[in-house]
């Protein structure tokens, strides 16, 4: 009996493991998802004389596109260099199969540690790579923002009012 518990509880830690993981790879997807979106509004549909409200409609609208269609439309308006662009689609490709497959082709991962490792690197390996893209995304929008007469500082700072702004809305 004591062989079949401890098999339970190391089955039950390679699904912890791998659920944990694939849960923070969702949240650092959803944010680049919003980066990429707000980077494609800002780049293509964005004037001087765009208000406040007409900006966060256009984002809004955006941000409720699907990942692929963002980065279609980045791709169509030729804003990314082709390496980023290409590590962009590679994304793609890896978040549609976490998203849609990654149960069914990875069903040993719970009964075999060998599988559960590889299935944990392979997620994390998106992880990692949602969070340089979201970097690439963030260093491409700040030299927009300076090219147009807007200061790292004053970037950062609007940032910080936002957060404020947000943390005290979703913490009341």
């Amino acid at each position: 009996m004591s062989q079949v518990l401890d098999n339970f509880d190391a089955k039950a830690d390679r699904l912890a493991a791998v659920i944990q993981r694939i849960g923070f790879c969702i949240w650092q997807l959803q944010d680049l998802e919003g980066s990429a979106a707000r980077f494609l509004v800002l780049m293509t549909q964005l004037t001087p004389l765009t208000s406040e409200e007409e900006g966060a409609a256009l984002v809004e609208r955006a941000s409720g596109r699907t990942f692929g269609a963002t980065l279609r439309g980045i791709a169509q308006a030729d804003l990314l260099p082709d390496d980023i662009q290409g590590r962009f689609n590679t994304l793609l490709s890896e978040r549609n199969w976490l998203v849609h497959n990654s149960r069914a082709t990875s069903r040993d991962a719970i009964p075999s540690d060998t599988s559960a490792l590889g299935l944990i690197e392979r997620i994390d390996a998106i992880s990692s790579e949602a969070l340089a893209l979201h970097r690439e995304i963030d260093s491409l929008f700040n030299t927009v923002a300076e090219n147009n007469g807007l200061s790292a500082e004053s970037i950062e700072q609007a940032a910080q009012e936002l957060l404020h702004i947000w943390h005290s809305e979703h913490t009341a």
